[in-house]
């Protein structure tokens, strides 16, 4: 969460799309709130992928869930959709 921090500092105009195989809520918070654009999970297909890079970057600063939305964690992420 740290580099995303960092890379956001310096290149705020940069969208971020976190691909990991953590889908515990907190994981997914912490990294939309250090400024990830979207949070992919490592086993999504590729087109999923894909369609959350455009995501993050047709939502320019409005974060994006995929794979741990489909798992229930977008209905409790609600309020970090928002701003």
């Amino acid at each position: 969460m740290t580099a995303i921090g960092r890379i956001k500092a310096e290149r705020p105009d940069i969208e971020i799309v976190t691909m990991t195989s953590f889908i515990e809520e907190e994981k997914v918070t912490s990294a939309l709130e250090a400024g990830a654009s979207g949070y992919v999970l490592k086993d999504a297909e590729a087109e999923e992928v894909a369609a959350a890079v455009r995501a993050a970057y047709a939502n320019a600063g409005r974060p994006l869930c995929r794979g741990a939305q489909a798992r229930g964690h977008g209905r409790r992420l609600t309020g970090l959709f928002d701003r």
